[in-house]
């Protein structure tokens, strides 16, 4: 179990506190197991928006120390990125990564792991995390040259594609925003770097290989965890995933199960679970899941045998590429949602039309016996 002190707070990010400078915590003593070292740990849940759906805690003080993280959204603290490309850029300057990272799979060394780092962050207390800070202090030069380079190259993609298309920038400060929904690619170049990548694939027609146990999806923003899909499926399907691989910039990833048998079993539950957001078409087009507000595409898929070893601006189109396919998918949803319903009213008229002229067919009187009144015989005296 995690040690719990009155006086800690969460280590949380300005994105997921929200811009409300009277926030209020809610505090579960021992309410949830640690998604890393799986040791129970204090739960904060708060609303960053007034009426707003709440967030909440899902690693403990320990872990988010050790990986320099977010306790919600798991991303770096100082510069909001995944933590397996911050730890990449942490080897090219010659530092160690974060020690969770590296801890096996077993749980009781995860958990043995986790109470000596935090016997450590005791004894030393904040000066020990200042001397790892120190340490890393060419990762930090090389991550800041990261985010510069990476915010130049989104300006300039900009206003390259801008200039292309002989428009202005509009922004207030003369900048552009966004660079990947302007890329103009041609046919040849889409099939490029899309191959390997079933956008179009299904979950009903099962691939012929036995070996492939996994789902291919796409759609999901940059910022979107791993644990929310495992939780997903754990929770919806009562299945436990294996492994989930995401590429942020590229917009997908894959979900692999233990076996080919549970991964069937999870195509026939979802396909059975068809509703609203999923019209006629769901057969012929990757299956919508919604996730935390997120809307996800979801198919049969496995990841190449060859690594296809992306660049980030393919990367960057290949997100644009994935964007444009989920707007597909969405009109083709909305029209047969439309559709649909114009059908259900159509039928519905026509049932009323139809009772209506029942209802006013003349039904016959049942014949009546002659009846003499005693009024209207020849002898009646009043």
């Amino acid at each position: 179990m995690s040690n719990f002190d009155e006086t800690s707070t969460p280590a949380i990010c300005e994105n997921c506190l929200g811009k409300n400078p009277y926030l209020e915590m809610i505090r579960e003593v021992n309410g949830a197991k640690c998604k890393t070292c799986t040791r129970v740990f204090p739960v904060f849940k708060w609303a960053p928006v007034k009426g707003g759906r709440f967030k909440r805690t899902v690693i403990c003080l320990t872990c988010a120390r050790a990986r320099n993280c977010c306790q919600s959204c798991m991303l770096d603290l100082t510069y909001g990125i995944d933590l397996r490309t911050r730890d990449q850029l942490l080897k090219l300057a010659g530092s160690k990564t974060m020690d969770l990272l590296s801890t096996p799979i077993n749980e009781t060394s995860k958990k043995y792991v986790a109470n000596n780092l935090e016997k450590k962050y005791l004894e030393l207390g904040e000066s020990g995390i200042e001397s790892q800070d120190e340490k890393r202090q060419k990762a930090t030069e090389i991550l800041q040259k990261l985010s510069e380079t990476k915010s130049n190259s989104i300006k300039g993609n900009g206003k390259e594609n801008d200039h292309k298309n002989g428009k202005r920038s509009n922004d207030s400060n003369g900048e552009t925003t966004g660079q990947n929904d302007n890329f103009k690619l041609s046919n040849a170049e889409i099939l490029k770097l899309t191959k390997g990548l079933p956008l179009n694939g299904t979950l009903k027609n099962k691939p012929r290989n036995e070996e492939t146990k996994s789902f291919f999806i796409f759609g999901f923003n940059e910022k979107f965890p791993e644990y929310l899909i495992k939780e997903f499926f754990a929770d919806k399907f009562n299945v436990e995933v294996e492994a989930v691989t995401l590429n942020h910039k590229g917009g997908f990833g894959y979900i692999y199960f233990k076996s080919r048998k549970i991964s069937e079993l999870v195509s026939e539950s979802i396909l059975k679970s068809n509703g609203e957001t999923n019209p006629e078409n769901y057969y012929t087009a990757p299956f919508l899941l919604i996730i935390d507000r997120t809307p996800i595409r979801v198919c049969w898929g496995a990841p190449p045998k060859t690594s296809l070893n992306h660049t980030n601006a393919q990367l960057y189109k290949i997100n644009s590429i994935v964007k444009r396919q989920m707007k597909k998918f969405a009109d083709k949803d909305n029209q047969a949602t439309a559709s649909e319903k114009r059908k259900t009213t159509e039928n519905n008229a026509t049932d009323t039309n139809s009772n209506k002229k029942k209802k006013s067919k003349s039904v016959p009187l049942p014949p009546s016996k002659k009846i003499d009144y005693k009024s209207l015989q020849k002898d009646y005296e009043i």
